[in-house]
């Protein structure tokens, strides 16, 4: 699924949000695309099998902003889903409250963790949680968040969903930290 935005234009009641079934969606854009691409300017087309993304087409003040359904594809290729991966991680220790892994287009996969952890009990996590996960799912590196993710500190959704554009952000030096 993808989430939809028709932008406003200079009809301020024209402005949709609604969130479409992938497939019909893109093979309409992506046709739509191919006839008319000088006019409707597309910008960037990308068509990976697992993330195909069409981000603006300006003259039709269309822009799709991202996918419902999170999968990151690090640089091995594989398909890897996130959540399994935090689950099992929050499962590892009862002192590790929350988790959101990091790794699409990386070399390997990497998670940030908040709870009143020290460094060993990390050290600990990570060999636990690897150790029936096949190599493309193994986590290489945990760092541990100063505070936790709330919605008052827009880490997390009113619904306790984790925003994880918002963590990205705010925690960008940490997590290029662990690909050094």
């Amino acid at each position: 699924m993808l989430r939809f935005y028709r932008e406003p234009s200079s009809d301020p009641y024209v402005s949709i949000a609604m969130d479409v079934n992938i497939e019909p969606a893109l093979a309409f854009l992506d046709a739509y695309a191919r006839e008319h691409s000088e006019r409707v300017g597309v910008q960037h087309l990308a068509t990976a099998a697992t993330a195909r993304c069409l981000c603006e087409m300006p003259a039709l003040n269309v822009k799709i902003v991202g996918r419902v359904k999170e999968v990151l594809v690090p640089a091995s290729g594989h398909n890897v889903a996130p959540a399994p991966l935090e689950q099992k991680l929050m499962a590892a220790n009862d002192r590790l409250e929350q988790a959101v892994v990091f790794g699409h287009g990386r070399p390997y996969l990497t998670a940030l963790v908040t709870g009143a952890l020290q460094g060993d009990e990390l050290d600990r996590i990570l060999e636990s949680v690897n150790a029936d996960l096949p190599h493309y799912m193994r986590l290489r590196k945990l760092h541990r968040a100063e505070e936790p993710f709330t919605p008052e500190n827009g880490l997390l959704t009113a619904n306790q969903k984790l925003k994880r554009k918002a963590i990205e952000e705010r925690y960008r030096d940490a997590i290029e930290a662990m690909y050094r």
